[in-house]
């Protein structure tokens, strides 16, 4: 279930309750605290997305979005074998962002180093980001029998005008994805390349454009750390990241 509070009371005001058997929920307001979004994994391994009215919360969902597992195997397979594209899909969501400009939610995987980008009003599967050292490695090839994961990505987070999306790994490295220009995943030069200054929408053709079955390296990455770099965040007014 989910609560809300009034911070006035120590009693919550709400209880919203999810499906038996439900994952553990995760939730997020948008930036006007307007709408907020619940997300939860089902007993069989799809993804629920549901919005809110934040005033009108009592009246259920205004919209809700299933993306299946198999939709996020067949997202990735354009990269990883099929055994292992069917783990990512299967993979636990660990935490929703929206963007910025509302138009977008960013939801990260439990240990598994992925983001996917989401349409904010259709749940549209748009983009999936992980960086170089993103490796995914057989259990036969170690002594646990499960698939282990390395480069694992931490929290994340929108610059203030949405243009890209920031988070830190556990290698050391502070890593960039461009929302606006689509970076290939195999012959990526970490050069900001043709970068987009300002964080306008993009029409539906652009969208429809990147929807391709890849996952994204970073367009740019500082390196500095010399351990997990676990959060990061960015200045709402100054062109500062701290990490």
């Amino acid at each position: 279930s989910v609560r809300l509070w009034n911070l006035k009371s120590s009693q919550s005001t709400a209880i919203l309750n999810l499906p038996p058997k439900s994952g553990s929920p995760f939730v997020a307001y948008d930036p006007t605290g307007k709408v907020f979004a619940i997300t939860f994994l089902t007993e069989n391994s799809s993804h629920i997305v549901k919005l809110f009215d934040a005033k009108n919360y009592s009246t259920g969902p205004f919209a809700t979005f299933t993306i299946e597992h198999t939709e996020v195997a067949n997202f990735v397979s354009g990269v990883h074998s099929s055994v292992h594209a069917e783990t990512l899909g299967k993979a636990e969501w660990n935490n929703l962002l929206f963007s910025p400009d509302e138009s977008y939610i960013l939801v990260s995987t439990k240990n598994d180093g992925l983001f996917f980008l989401l349409d904010a009003f259709d749940g549209t599967l748009l983009r999936c980001f992980s960086h170089e050292d993103f490796l995914l490695t057989h259990p036969s090839s170690n002594m646990n029998g499960n698939y282990l994961y390395s480069g694992h990505l931490g929290h994340a987070c929108f610059t203030p005008d949405g243009a890209y999306v920031v988070a830190g790994t556990d290698n050391g490295k502070v890593c960039f994805w461009s929302i606006h220009n689509k970076t290939n995943s195999k012959n990526n030069n970490n050069e900001e390349d043709n970068v987009q200054e300002n964080g306008d929408n993009m029409s539906d053709e652009d969208k429809e454009e990147i929807k391709l079955k890849e996952i994204e390296h970073p367009s740019h990455v500082l390196e500095a750390h010399t351990s997990t770099v676990g959060c990061v965040a960015c200045s709402p007014t100054l062109g500062v990241v701290a990490s």
